[in-house]
């Protein structure tokens, strides 16, 4: 068995009876002393996967490589076109289609370069679904939590109203205005985001007495892209109570662990008196209080400035905008580049 496994038994072939050949250091199968090249088909009834395994007589090739394959969902996640969950949504309603003809399956295994397509349907349903993702980008306040508040306690998503929205001029030119000075098409989008805002998901939360960019949406490539991995740089104003010295400024920029764990490398520099800019690529509950505190540093004010490409810029506290095409885009291409990387991303 063990032999049969490291030779790369294919999946569903029952390996007894099958053996391997080795000249020159190549690797050949042989089935009652002939060549042969061993392939798999793959046929789905029913929902449920079968396999049929066939073998051709060879002139002595050498038998290809097995074919790689992988969930459609993941590799829907991977493409960027839904997140695994919208995937699997879509998949449950028939509206993915693989190489061209095949409805796809919850659990259905693919080859890794097949064609994946989501199908229109009379009911827009597979449309709509996608068009529901929206992305909020929000200048928290102190005082209010991220999620999960204890009783008593505001949550961000609180601040999300039509009242607190501010926009983009099709031109450009940065936030202006609330939301009651946009047009009719926009003021509708805002309203709709407003009634739908429990349904957001933060990205990176913020701790209650921390300021400044939060992002909350309810699309699960973007928010996989900001919270699941190290691409994403995350850059914070921070006022300490003291003018930080070279050598505090060396070790925040060295070799760190909180709670055992070595951290990613930080870029710490002294913006103005005691103001740091620091960039993280990795954040840990209270980072950089802990560590500020740990070289006798006391944080008075910490302020997240910018995600990826998302600055918070002008926009003013305690307001919130969409998220442009343009930041969306490329947060989740570095996100999406960043698992094509990883096999384990998404998993």
């Amino acid at each position: 068995r063990r032999g049969a496994r490291g030779r790369g038994a294919l999946d569903g072939v029952d390996p007894r009876g099958v053996a391997t050949s080795s000249s020159s250091g190549e690797k050949k199968k042989r089935v009652g002393g002939v060549a042969v090249r061993a392939t798999t088909r793959l046929s789905w009834s029913s929902g449920a996967r079968s396999f049929a395994a066939a073998a051709h007589v060879d002139d002595g090739e050498l038998p290809p490589h097995p074919i790689q394959t992988q969930r459609v969902s993941k590799l829907m996640s991977q493409r960027g076109m839904a997140s695994r969950r919208e995937a699997e949504a879509l998949i449950d309603r028939g509206d993915v289609i693989v190489n061209g003809g095949e409805v796809a399956t919850r659990g259905m295994k693919v080859a890794i370069d097949a064609t994946i397509d989501i199908a229109g349907d009379s009911d827009g349903g597979a449309n709509a679904l996608l068009a529901k993702k929206v992305t909020v980008v929000l200048n928290k306040p102190p005082g209010y939590v991220s999620n999960l508040p204890s009783r008593g306690e505001r949550e961000a998503s609180e601040l999300i109203t039509p009242r607190n929205a501010m926009y983009h001029h099709s031109t450009g030119g940065g936030v202006v205005g609330g939301g009651a000075d946009a047009d009719a098409a926009t003021r509708r989008k805002l309203e709709d985001v407003c009634r739908d805002a429990r349904a957001l998901n933060v990205c990176g939360r913020l701790d209650k007495d921390s300021r400044g960019l939060l992002v909350l949406t309810t699309d699960g490539v973007l928010a996989r892209a900001i919270v699941g991995g190290n691409e994403i740089p995350k850059v914070y104003e921070v006022v300490v109570d003291a003018i930080a010295t070279r050598e505090q400024l060396a070790a925040l920029n060295g070799p760190v662990a909180l709670d055992g764990e070595r951290l990613l490398p930080m870029r710490v520099e002294t913006l103005e008196g005691t103001t740091l800019r620091f960039e993280l690529r990795q954040g840990k509950k209270r980072q950089i209080r802990r560590l500020c505190e740990g070289l006798a540093l006391r944080v008075l004010d910490l302020r997240r400035v910018r995600v990826g490409t998302c600055d918070v810029g002008d926009l003013p506290e305690g307001r919130w905008r969409l998220m442009s095409e343009a930041e969306s885009a490329s947060i989740r291409a570095a996100g999406l580049a960043a698992a094509g990387n990883d096999p384990n991303r998404g998993a």
